[in-house]
């Protein structure tokens, strides 16, 4: 294949090893072969997926193992606001109830479908597989779309089966890694970095096999916490933190875990895990006067907290996502529910033990 490389790259001066040109002036550096790289697959972006080229790229990128330069979350945040208009019903509708919210841009993002057990929820890392023999040839094209144009950052959402439009609610998530095997067939290591919402449960377009949709990150710190005050919100955070260390203690007792997994990793090593894996991602809404610490550890806390429900339970609340101290509400009803039905689970198990016991048959 011949490029004439002029409109990407104009010849210039050798400039050495940091720079485009070799000292030959006639070869590329490494650096220089990435940038035009960069550009061609812009180029080549815009004539597949027919829509506007960048005007320019940041060299701040961050190359992974692979060669794969990816720019996270921050990129997609750093992308003009996107109108988004209504289809079926009224945008403004959703804005009066507080569905979304005119504090948060919408933007589009190209969607990834997968299984539900296969969502990844925010600070949580995960390996997916993609190959075009198991029909994911749309889902290629997807993730090229997302590597090219949005910092390698997509939206995921679960694949449910007979469903009408497409589920309310996903995660944001960063590819940190590509390993492509072949032209068909491509391992994905990603991280969930933020809970999204769709604007509408219809897809905004569609390209090559694959939906880009209208979205809005949903704010940790929104109206509700900001009526509760971080003091409320921390005292319903140690509610949660206690009603998971007994769920899975009645967990070991009776060797019950269809509710979720709360028994074999401790609820503080999952919210570390959390907060190591969502470091670099800024947290948005956080006012001023409001220790951000704070408020990152408790949503790091009720991340954690969703990761170990059961998938339909953790699917439940990742499709329909809310903001801080409503997340810590409903995990801490659903806690609640599990306490009491392994401890019922526990007391029935005892009855029955003493009722087998050694004169449990004498008159």
């Amino acid at each position: 294949v011949f490029v004439a490389p002029p409109p990407f790259l104009l010849p210039g001066p050798a400039d050495g090893a940091d720079g485009h040109w070799d000292a030959d002036t006639f070869h590329l550096t490494p650096k220089g072969s990435r940038f035009l790289g960069r550009k061609l697959a812009d180029y080549v972006a815009a004539l597949l997926f027919d829509t506007k080229m960048p005007t320019e790229y940041s060299d701040e990128a961050i190359e992974n193992a692979s060669g794969v330069e990816l720019r996270g979350i921050e990129v997609w945040r750093a992308r003009p606001e996107e109108k988004a208009e209504a289809y079926l019903g009224d945008v403004e509708d959703d804005f009066a109830r507080g569905e979304l919210s005119r504090r948060v841009p919408t933007r589009s993002l190209a969607l990834l479908m997968v299984k539900p057990e296969d969502v990844p929820c925010v600070g949580q890392e995960a390996e997916i597989f993609l190959s075009r023999s198991a029909g994911d040839a749309g889902t290629l094209a997807a993730v090229d779309y997302a590597v090219a144009w949005d910092g390698g950052v997509m939206a995921c959402l679960p694949q449910i089966e007979d469903a009408l439009g497409l589920p309310r609610g996903g995660t944001a998530i960063e590819i940190v890694d590509l390993l492509r095997w072949s032209d068909d067939e491509v391992m994905l290591k990603v991280r969930g970095a933020s809970l999204l919402q769709l604007v509408a449960k219809h897809p905004s377009r569609r390209a090559k096999g694959f939906v880009v949709a209208m979205l809005q990150e949903v704010l940790e710190w929104g109206r509700f916490e900001a009526e509760a005050g971080i003091n409320a919100l921390e005292g319903e955070l140690a509610t949660l933190e206690h009603l998971f260390g007994e769920c899975g203690e009645l967990q070991r007792r009776t060797n019950l875990g269809a509710a979720g997994d709360f028994g074999r990793t401790a609820l503080s090593e999952r919210v570390a895990s959390v907060l190591q894996t969502t470091d670099t991602v800024r947290m948005l809404g956080v006012p001023s006067g409001i220790d951000e610490s704070r408020v990152r550890r408790a949503a790091a806390t009720s991340h954690a907290a969703l990761a170990a429900l059961s998938v339909n339970q953790r699917m439940k609340l990742l499709v329909q996502p809310e903001s801080l101290s409503l997340r810590i509400k409903h995990l801490n009803e659903y806690l609640g529910k599990v306490r009491s039905l392994l401890c019922a689970r526990l007391a029935m198990g005892r009855a029955l033990d003493e009722d087998d016991g050694p004169n449990s048959g004498s008159s």
